[in-house]
Order: C-alpha cells, then structure tokens, then sequence
C-alpha cells in the first residue's frame, strides 16, 4: 500500500512539472496577435506619430523595420515590441533621425 501511494505522488509530481515546462516553452501569444498588438500600440501612441515602424512576427523573433526621428522613439519602440514578443528575440533594424523621402 505504500509503495502505492509514493508510486501515485511522484506521478503526480512529474506530472505537475511537465506542465509547468510547457507553460514555459510555449508562446504566450500567436504571432499574428503579436504583431497586431506592437503595430496597434505604435500607431495610435502619440509618441510615435513621425514614426514609420514595421513589426515581422515568426516563433523565435520580432523584427522592427523604419524609421523613429529620435533615439528615445527607437529605444520606446523596441521596449514595446519586447512588452508583447514573450519568448521571442527582439531585432533592430530601425533608422534614426531619417525618414521615408530621405530627410
């Protein structure tokens, strides 16, 4: 009977733990839905409204593409993309100080 019911708590146990672990390696939210949040909160903050910024979402990275015309836009962006990009590699490859014509 004892050996039963150890048998039973490191089921349970290893059981708790293999959870745990696929909560950790999964994504915490689909890519599209990644996007769309980065893109939603970019375009519609007020800090952002010279910016030109592009998000791509795969399972192992967020790329920001454009242009910010200030240091501080670059850096809020990228604190922006890595709020929603969960487990994934935030990638910079955002302009400074330029802009869509070349200014």
């Amino acid at each position: 009977m004892k050996w039963m019911i150890a048998t039973l708590v490191l089921l349970f146990a290893v059981t708790l733990v293999a959870q745990q672990q696929d909560m950790m390696t999964a994504p915490s939210m689909p890519n599209a839905d990644v996007r769309h949040e980065i893109q939603s909160t970019i375009s519609t903050a007020p800090e952002f409204n010279a910016a030109n910024i592009t998000a791509t979402v795969t399972d192992n990275s967020v790329v920001l593409a454009g242009y910010v015309t200030s240091e501080q836009q670059r850096i809020e962006a990228l604190n922006v993309a890595a709020s929603f990009a969960g487990d994934r590699e935030v990638v910079d490859h955002i302009d400074v100080g330029g802009s869509l014509y070349g200014d």
